[in-house]
């Protein structure tokens, strides 16, 4: 991530980038409080348009160094094989026992909110 090598900028550029960007996270956190917590819905896209476009500006001319290729990966060992095939079965192991529970207590867990049963008419 350094700028254009053509063009030499002064250090102020940089400094500016770091502003629009802490800018567009202020305007993006702001967006976000405007639509679950205020309610104002056109404020809160607003202020993400605004964190889109700061954020674009902020990295416009950018240009971001590529790393040299790296050397095709080696075969696996078997001892990592093995390893691999473990974690793969212990994974599929607590899916098998979740869904399991799942299943069983789904009457219990299906509503938190309502443990108290529908309404009661009078």
């Amino acid at each position: 991530m350094t700028d254009a090598p053509q063009t030499q900028r002064s250090p102020v550029l940089a400094h500016l980038r770091a502003v629009g960007a802490a800018l567009a996270v202020a305007c993006a956190a702001a967006g976000l409080y405007e639509f679950q917590v205020s309610g104002r819905d056109s404020n809160g896209w607003w202020l993400l348009l605004a964190a889109l476009l700061l954020g674009g500006a902020a990295q416009a001319g950018l240009r971001y160094a590529v790393p040299e290729p790296a050397p095709p990966p080696l075969p696996a060992s078997t001892a990592r094989r093995v390893l691999g095939a473990l974690v793969a079965l212990a994974g599929a192991a607590l899916w098998v026992i979740a869904t399991r529970r799942i299943y069983r207590n789904w009457a219990e867990g299906f509503d938190f909110a309502g443990r108290d049963g529908p309404p009661r008419s009078s």
